[in-house]
């Protein structure tokens, strides 16, 4: 089930310095570098609990609702913020390495998908979800949170709210204002 966003919204935003060392080592090496995770289960998960886990993590977290784009005159792709979660659920795998390579062709194909779930069940019986995502939007921390919250979203727990919560626009928002600062500074300095 392909639930893409046809079209980005309005927001965009400039890509923090992370994520433009990803996106040039992308370009450099003329392949897309992407971030995977891995979960097991104890047992199989249906196919709408595991899109309503999804959707509820695409609410929760914006960069999961982030793509990355050029516009004319900008050295670095931008962020752009999806109101729809531009995700690609595939059908049941029958390994991490089919779920995670044929996840890989879907991003490739795609470069408007932020996300590609798979559930896996393996030849001795294992469940997994498999999750691929830009490598510029998440690092090891954050792939952990995403894990440990659709870990219990698929056990049918409910998260706890959270709308305090740094989000990274707000991150890299603060970002553009001390880059807008340090300009200014720099002007009284002339």
């Amino acid at each position: 089930m392909n639930t893409t966003a046809l079209e980005p919204s309005v927001d965009v935003f400039q890509t923090s310095a992370q994520q433009a060392f990803y996106l040039r080592a992308q370009e450099l090496g003329a392949r897309p570098l992407f971030a995977a995770l891995t979960l097991p289960l104890a047992r199989p998960v249906e196919a709408q609990v595991l899109c309503r886990a999804v959707e509820t993590l695409g609410r929760r977290h914006e960069i999961l609702r982030t793509v990355y784009r050029r516009l004319p005159g900008m050295k670095w792709p931008v962020q752009s913020l999806c109101d729809a979660l531009p995700v690609t659920l595939l059908g049941n795998q029958p390994s991490v390495a089919e779920a995670l390579s044929r996840s890989r062709e879907v991003m490739v194909e795609d470069s408007n998908q932020g996300l590609v779930v798979a559930p896996v069940e393996g030849e001795a019986g294992q469940h997994f979800i498999t999750l691929l995502t830009p490598a510029c939007s998440f690092d090891e921390a954050s792939l952990r949170v995403l894990s440990a919250e659709l870990a219990s979203l698929l056990r049918g727990e409910t998260l706890a709210d959270d709308e305090d919560a740094l989000q990274y626009l707000d991150y890299s928002a603060w970002q553009e204002e001390l880059r807008e600062e340090d300009i200014g500074h720099q002007g009284e300095a002339i």
